[in-house]
C-alpha cells in the first residue's frame, strides 16, 4: 500500500509541475498512464469485445483498431500487427484511457483501450484450396470443433509441392495428430499468411493442397520471414489445443519452427 501512495504522490507532483505548460499536456498524461499500478484498472478490463474492424491505422509501434460490435464502436491500441478492415477479432478491454491523445496521428480518442497484443484468429483471410480429399464440405470437422469458411482460393498452385523426405504432409499430420503431439515434424507448403512480430513471434497459414477444409491449413510460429506465396520447408513441434486467451485457439500449431524458403 505504501509503494501506491508513493507512486500516486509522484504522479500527482509530475501533473502540478507541468499544469501552467499546456505543450507538455500529452507528455503528462502518456507519463501518468505508465505510472498507475495495474491493480488500478477497472473491472471493464475483464471484459471482451468481438466486432469487425471498421477502421485501422499504424503509428510508430502501435497499430490503432475501431472495433464495430454492432451496437457500439470501440478504438483499441495495441504492439503493431497486421490488420485490415473487414477483419473479425475479439479483443479484450485492456487498460481504458479516455481523452487520450496521440501526438504521432495528431488525434484525439474519447475511449481507447490499449492492449498486450492484437492477435487476429485463426483463419480468417486465409483461403481454403479444394483438393481430392475436400469433395464435401463438413460444418464440423473430424477435431470436434467448428472452422470458419475461409474463401476459396483463386488459382493458387500447389503442383510440385512434394513431401519432405523423411517430412509428412499437412493432411498426414492432422490424420496423426494424436500420436504427434509435442514431436518434431518436417512439412513442405506455401504460405497462404504471415502476420510478424505478435506476441513476440512470426505467425503463418501453410497449405500443400493436402487435406479437408478444417484440416488443410496449419498454423505456424517462428522466427523466419516469409511473404505470401513462398514455398516453404517447416521444422517445428507439433502442439493440440494450444489456447491463448481470447477466443484464440488452436486445435492444431506447429510451434517454433524454423521455415527455410525453397
Amino acid at each position: 500500500m505504501a509503494n501506491k501512495k508513493i507512486i500516486f504522490s509522484a504522479a500527482a507532483a509530475l501533473l502540478m509541475s507541468v499544469s501552467c505548460d499546456s505543450g507538455k499536456k500529452d507528455v503528462t498524461h502518456e507519463l501518468a498512464a505508465q505510472m498507475a499500478p495495474a491493480a488500478q484498472m477497472p473491472p471493464a478490463a475483464l471484459q471482451q469485445y468481438s466486432g469487425v474492424v471498421a477502421e485501422t491505422m499504424n503509428a510508430a509501434s502501435y497499430t490503432y483498431v475501431l472495433l464495430d460490435t454492432g451496437s457500439e464502436k470501440v478504438w483499441f491500441a495495441g504492439p503493431a500487427a497486421v490488420v485490415k478492415t473487414g477483419d473479425r477479432l475479439t479483443l479484450p478491454a485492456g487498460m481504458l484511457k479516455e481523452n487520450f491523445t496521440s501526438k504521432t496521428l495528431n488525434r484525439t480518442f474519447d475511449k481507447i483501450y490499449f492492449i498486450e497484443s492484437i492477435m487476429v484468429p485463426d483463419g480468417v483471410a486465409v483461403c481454403r484450396v479444394p483438393s481430392a480429399q475436400a469433395t464435401e464440405v463438413s460444418s464440423m470437422p473430424e477435431d470436434g470443433q467448428s472452422h470458419t469458411a475461409a474463401p476459396a482460393c483463386a488459382n493458387v498452385d500447389f503442383s510440385g509441392i512434394a513431401k519432405p523426405s523423411g517430412g509428412k504432409t499437412i493432411a498426414e499430420i492432422y490424420a496423426g495428430k494424436k500420436e504427434l503431439a509435442g514431436k518434431p515434424v518436417l512439412l513442405r507448403g506455401k504460405v497462404m499468411k504471415f502476420n510478424p512480430e505478435i506476441m513476440g513471434k512470426n505467425w503463418a497459414h501453410v497449405q500443400d493442397g493436402t487435406g479437408a477444409t478444417g484440416a488443410n491449413d496449419i498454423t505456424v510460429t517462428t522466427k523466419s520471414v516469409a511473404k505470401v506465396g513462398d514455398i516453404v520447408l517447416v521444422q517445428g513441434t507439433v502442439q493440440l489445443e494450444k489456447d491463448f486467451g481470447y477466443g484464440y485457439k488452436y486445435a492444431l500449431l506447429v510451434e517454433d519452427a524454423t521455415m527455410k524458403k525453397e
